[in-house]
């Protein structure tokens, strides 16, 4: 098993995380596991590693955080491990450009680099770049790259090159996270993309025009639960002052359906009679309400609502609010 960075989400972390994280690693027996540091739990004098140096770790996990000598052979599989810890969060030092292969220890070479490859608008010469050429010149069967959390392949001539990306999503908006990459080492290395992710994030958005009650919203809502679920619902529009919904109270009610759920309120409220409201005539405020009230008494049943919904926005948008 390669982990190519980040096992852990920084160097502060409990004791009974490290803890379990190595009991539950352990449970591969003979399997080996492969540790690099990556940038949120990267080798400096802090770093979660140096305590576990310290401990009597099962033999099959490997730490690879000895920059001077960066590979570790394993026999049984004529296998050779590359990769140097990163020592911050963040630089400029180039994770392959370094590492150089060590000819006839074994049949297959592995690398392992935490890192960005250089990609106009997506990447920095301060992630620990990575260049295609530093992949193709590296020689090695395959490289194993963390830091993005997605599944991407970079390979470059000989070398086959991925990123597996997190093995769950971790963040909205994120494509093609919660993966891992199973490798076959032979005359052509076969690589399979394997999910393993369980989570289900959604992000959706609702209006007030389609929804009239707190019950309609709750049915909305109810759609997309899941033990599993993590959903992020946005609600916008116009609502009149007496309406009954009730975010938090959606919330409260459906919570214990999802893994999480969160609702953000948009809406603006406006009074429901607006003749009550005697506003001036002569303002554009009060124009405006005496001419839509007239369009509503004038519509035809089926443009009614929309007639009725443009006030209510315009109304907002006169005094300020924001809707869009």
């Amino acid at each position: 098993m390669l982990v190519a960075g980040d096992l852990f989400d920084s160097n502060h972390v409990s004791r009974t995380t490290v803890d379990f994280a190595i009991n539950e690693l352990s449970r591969l027996g003979e399997i080996p596991v492969c540790i690099l540091p990556g940038t949120h739990d990267c080798y400096d004098i802090s770093s979660v590693y140096k305590n576990m140096e310290q401990q009597d770790i099962p033999k099959n996990i490997i730490l690879f955080t000895d920059s001077r000598k960066p590979y570790k052979l394993l026999e049984n599989l004529d296998l050779t491990v590359y990769g140097k810890p990163n020592t911050s969060s963040s630089g400029r030092e180039r994770p392959l450009a370094n590492l150089v292969k060590m000819e006839g220890l074994t049949k297959y070479y592995i690398a392992m680099a935490h890192g960005s490859v250089l990609v106009p608008s997506k990447s920095g010469e301060d992630e620990f770049p990575i260049r295609l050429k530093d992949i193709e010149s590296s020689n090695f069967d395959y490289v194993a790259l963390g830091h993005w959390h997605s599944f991407y392949e970079v390979s470059q001539g000989r070398t086959k090159a991925f990123y597996c990306g997190s093995p769950e999503q971790i963040k909205f908006g994120s494509k093609d996270a919660g993966s891992v990459i199973l490798v076959e080492l032979a005359e052509n290395i076969n690589v399979e993309k394997i999910r393993v992710g369980s989570t289900v994030w959604k992000e959706i958005e609702f209006s007030t025009e389609k929804l009239k009650s707190q019950l309609e919203l709750n049915k909305e809502i109810e759609q997309y639960q899941g033990e599993m679920a993590i959903l992020k619902a946005r609600i916008s529009g116009v609502s009149p002052t007496d309406s009954d919904l009730n975010v938090s109270k959606v919330v409260q009610e459906l919570r214990d359906k999802f893994l999480h759920l969160a609702i953000e309120d948009n809406t603006v409220t406006v009074p429901e009679d607006f003749v009550n409201l005697k506003l001036p005539k002569n303002t554009i405020l009060g124009q405006f309400v005496e001419i839509m009230e007239e369009k509503i008494k004038t519509s035809r049943p089926q443009e009614k609502e929309k007639v009725e919904q443009a006030l209510k926005t315009g109304y907002a948008l006169l005094t300020g609010k924001e809707v869009f």
